[in-house]
């Protein structure tokens, strides 16, 4: 995941990347996230994908199930890379 991070990094595509273990709630992801104004999760855990959506942010979850997100997160960057043209 720090390699990838450390790529979108280099390409100028983002500005930080932080990998944080913390679940859901008042120290939870999502809410160090918002605080650091990051738009976009990519996340394998059902329910900080749930709480991510809830305040706005663009998820891309990791799931085996292909109707509600990606197969990995090389799969689940690959979409976000595309769907902003690069």
């Amino acid at each position: 995941m720090q390699d990838k991070c450390e790529r979108l990094k280099q390409q100028g595509l983002v500005d930080h990347c932080s990998i944080v273990f913390e679940k859901t709630g008042e120290s939870g992801k999502v809410r160090i996230c918002k605080g650091w104004n990051v738009k976009v999760m990519f996340e394998d855990s059902r329910n900080i994908c749930d709480e991510a959506r809830y305040v706005g942010m663009e998820v891309y979850q990791i799931t085996k199930n292909p109707k509600f997100g990606w197969p990995n997160v090389d799969e689940a960057v690959d979409a976000f890379l595309r769907k902003y043209g690069f």
